[in-house]
């Protein structure tokens, strides 16, 4: 079994203010439609990032303070 998985940071990198960057959410999303899995990994609070989730549909882990 092979499994692929992109961890990535929130602020700086895949952001835009507040926001996920739009691109940056289309490239996750298709990654995951590919059967391969996200994860976010953030100092910012769990329910600042559990909300982004909920929106953007793009994470399949969150690991938060």
């Amino acid at each position: 079994m092979h499994i692929s998985v992109i961890a990535t940071d929130f602020d700086g990198t895949i952001s835009e203010g507040d926001q996920l960057a739009h691109e940056a959410g289309q490239v996750l999303r298709r990654w995951r439609e590919a059967g391969q899995f996200t994860v976010l990994v953030s100092g910012r609070p769990f329910e600042f990032l559990r909300d982004l989730q909920e929106r953007e549909q793009a994470f399949d882990l969150i690991v938060a303070e």
